[in-house]
């Protein structure tokens, strides 16, 4: 997908919004964005670069306006703006688009955008902490269940387990959570709303996973 058709669907407009139109839609999202402050810090973000590329896309037609309107204006009336031109070097000729900083001339994402995609806050920080937080607990009770006599009853973690010791298996757990979590952040990327819901549920099942294991490690205790 375009940058420009990309920007348009974030933003919710037609393709063909006037400035004005695009404007105000991103000042209502703005205005409801500061209003809930629960609000996802990404998607606004996300709504922010895409209001940037559809105003310099605006920008870059109203600098090109003019050399159209230029064109449709009678031979006599260009010689003589030609002549006005030669009779004072002095003044600066307007520039074509062409001769526009690439920013202005082109609606592609800026360079400061591009750079804030690579380094910007991740989507939905708050439930991927969540979900780290209850597999870390998950580790700890792993291991006390372990310490106190315990098995492993997931098969796959305690092939790891027999073959490369408990390091192994944590190895593999850690592995899982990240496969997870890089998956659910490309998601997020196309359907911010669907990575959230698996995010919550996965991060629901460690923790019953959690609970359950508190339980067999009160009774091993005893």
């Amino acid at each position: 997908m375009d940058a420009i058709k990309q920007a348009c669907r974030i933003l919710g407009v037609d393709e063909a919004a006037s400035a004005a139109q695009i404007e105000a839609v991103y000042r209502e999202k703005e205005s409801r964005y500061q209003a809930d402050p629960g609000s996802d810090p990404w998607d606004f973000q996300q709504v922010q670069q895409a209001y940037q590329i559809l105003r310099r896309r605006a920008a870059a037609a109203t600098v090109s306006a003019p050399s159209a309107a230029a064109k449709s204006q009678p031979q006599a009336f260009r010689d003589s703006t030609a002549k006005d031109a030669r009779r004072s070097p002095g003044s600066a000729a307007p520039r074509s688009i062409q001769e526009l900083p690439p920013a202005a001339a082109s609606p592609e994402m800026p360079k400061h955008l591009l750079w804030q995609t690579f380094f910007r806050e991740l989507p939905l920080q708050s439930e991927t902490s969540y979900f780290l937080l209850a597999n870390l607990l998950d580790v700890f009770m792993t291991y006390g269940l372990l310490k106190f006599g315990g098995i492993e009853t997931n098969p796959i973690a305690n092939y790891f387990l027999q073959r490369w010791g408990f390091d192994g298996m944590i190895a593999l757990k850690m592995g899982s959570v990240a496969f997870v979590v890089i998956l659910v952040q490309q998601i997020a990327v196309r359907d911010l709303t669907k990575a959230r819901r698996l995010l919550i549920a996965g991060t629901a099942i460690v923790f019953a996973v959690v609970v359950y294991s508190g339980v067999l490690l009160s009774r091993v205790i005893r």
